[in-house]
């Protein structure tokens, strides 16, 4: 059977029960895909609400919509959350892609010392980018977003989080492969250009355990890849496994 199509509706909207696709939606359903009343299609918030929903009525750009089930999905046990210092747009649109494959719970937006100019607020693309990444893999959770001013901000707003790393192409001795991973870590990723060796010294000096990805000088994306995808398959090892996206209530 193949899988039906997937579209986005705010949390907002979903709580208010007002399932009627929103103008960006709405246009990729009746443009693109030419959906007719009766089609059904699948509906998620990026907080954990999907659904499964009857077209019922086009009137216009607007789409309403029946409900057919509803899931809630729990937080998940293990989280992600990827500190990335800023890097240019070219490497991010690939960067919030493979984040939402990979189940990254927050990205954090940092400026390195060799970083580019850093932005003051969270742009709307940047969350299209999760949007439709979401689509496509079927993740019911959207990346949270947020910005800090610095590195030493960083570290105090989440010094809570019970592991903390930072990958870095000069440790020699710490393979990512050799680690324990636990339910929530904070993994720091510095610019293209590298870390500076006071950002070193200072997360070293603050619990930060230095972590190599082998030999090679990697760029960004292929870090995020290859490190956060160890780290989320290490992770997926410790759940007890259970059909796909296993709901914590159903609504029909």
């Amino acid at each position: 059977m193949a899988r039906i199509n997937s579209f986005f509706l705010s949390p907002q909207n979903w709580a208010q029960g007002k399932f009627c696709l929103e103008r960006k939606e709405s246009h990729h359903l009746l443009q693109v895909l030419r959906a007719n009343p009766g089609e059904v299609i699948r509906l998620f918030d990026g907080q954990g609400q999907e659904g499964t929903f009857k077209i019922k009525k086009i009137q216009g750009k607007k789409v309403f919509l029946e409900c057919l089930s509803q899931f809630k999905h729990p937080q998940p046990a293990h989280k992600i959350y990827l500190a990335l210092a800023w890097q240019r747009a070219n490497k991010r649109d690939i960067i919030l892609e493979k984040s939402v494959e990979l189940k990254v719970w927050k990205i954090i937006f940092w400026p390195g010392k060799f970083s580019p100019p850093f932005p003051r607020q969270i742009k709307e693309s940047w969350w299209q980018k999760l949007i439709a990444a979401a689509k496509q893999c079927q993740n019911p959770w959207l990346p949270q977003l947020e910005i800090q001013n610095s590195l030493e901000k960083l570290v105090k707003n989440y010094q809570n989080i019970p592991q903390k790393i930072f990958f870095w192409e000069r440790e020699k001795n710490n393979l990512l492969l050799q680690l324990d991973v636990k339910q929530e870590v904070l993994v720091v990723i510095g610019p293209e250009g590298g870390f500076a060796p006071l950002e070193t010294n200072f997360l070293q000096e603050q619990g930060f355990l230095p972590i190599s990805l082998g030999e090679s000088i990697l760029r960004i994306e292929t870090a995020v890849i290859l490190g956060v995808g160890c780290i989320y398959l290490k992770q997926s090892q410790n759940v007890k496994h259970s059909p796909h996206y296993q709901p914590a209530y159903r609504q029909n």
